[in-house]
């Protein structure tokens, strides 16, 4: 589910503290979702993204790091989503199938040899979001090309890291789209203010 997980440990821990100059000037809620366990690159470049969606004055929502969930997991999601003026919908490697079968003693079995599956919330927040109609994001880690990060299956574009790090963040094969986003997210914003006044 949509939390933020940043210790090899298990621990869920924010990256930083509430009294942090980036979370301060963060003014626009947005929900991220990203699955809780994940491996040392995995944090690293969740960190790296962590910051650059601060600095361009966005509050990323992770359930159980920034807010607490008092129902089930899938109402939890809907509450925060309502707030939320965005979302980043980032697939990360969870499931490794070295030699499997899909749709077995069908006439669409296919062989599956080291394919990776995201976890599971991504499908279900990356929906809810789609259903609300803001601004989202859809970023894959390689081999992840399942449901929402299958070419076509959304009108949204699957960007594709071909590598977790911060050189693959600094390129413009995701900071243009990525700046493309957040004004859309300020944008949608805006719309919500001007409706609210109306």
């Amino acid at each position: 589910m949509g939390r933020s997980r940043c210790e090899s440990s298990g621990q869920v821990t924010a990256i930083f503290s509430p009294e942090s100059p980036l979370l301060q000037k963060a003014v626009i809620e947005v929900f991220w979702s990203r699955p809780n366990s994940i491996n040392r690159s995995q944090i690293s470049f969740c960190k790296q993204l962590e910051v650059l969606i601060r600095e361009s004055g966005l509050l990323p929502i992770t359930l159980g790091v920034t807010h607490s969930a008092n129902s089930v997991p899938s109402v939890a999601v809907q509450d925060s989503l309502s707030k939320c003026r965005g979302a980043i919908i980032l697939g990360l490697r969870q499931i490794h199938i070295a030699d499997g079968i899909e749709k077995k003693g069908s006439k669409s079995a296919r062989i599956l040899k080291d394919e990776y599956l995201p976890t599971a919330w991504n499908q279900i927040e990356a929906g809810m979001a789609l259903m609300r109609g803001i601004p989202v994001m859809l970023i894959a880690e390689s081999g992840v090309k399942v449901g929402v990060f299958e070419s076509g299956a959304t009108d949204r574009f699957v960007h594709r890291a071909s590598s977790l790090s911060k050189a693959w963040l600094d390129s413009s094969q995701f900071q243009q789209p990525f700046a493309v986003w957040v004004k859309d997210v300020k944008k949608f914003r805006h719309s919500e203010e001007v409706l609210d006044r109306n």
